[in-house]
């Protein structure tokens, strides 16, 4: 191999790595398995709302956040990544749910 082959390699292994560090969104694998349980997180922090948001604030924060992970924006990345989404998917539907019930109990 040539000089230039080898810096050639080495710049599209470092481009790989961090593509993938970007769609994973830097997760370690420990905490990867650390997000099959998430700690209990509020659900005004998972939204990155104030806990005073209106629902619209939140349904738009909801959308957002959720836009990243639909499954027509993956479908040419692996299982992995689809595994991921489902779990970020899951963690912000909990959280626009929690949200929706909050809203409920505060009305009189």
């Amino acid at each position: 191999m040539t000089g230039l082959e080898v810096i050639v390699a080495l710049a599209g292994l470092g481009l790989g790595y961090w593509v993938v560090s970007l769609l994973t969104g830097g997760v370690s694998p420990a905490a990867r398995s650390h997000a099959q349980h998430p700690p209990a997180t509020p659900w005004h922090e998972v939204l990155q709302v104030a806990e005073t948001a209106t629902p619209d604030e939140i349904q738009a924060a909801y959308r957002r956040l959720i836009d990243p992970y639909r499954p027509d924006k993956l479908t040419d990345l692996g299982p992995e990544f689809h595994a991921l989404a489902d779990t970020r998917r899951a963690r912000l539907d909990a959280a626009l749910a929690q949200a929706q019930a909050a809203s409920r109990e505060a009305v009189p």
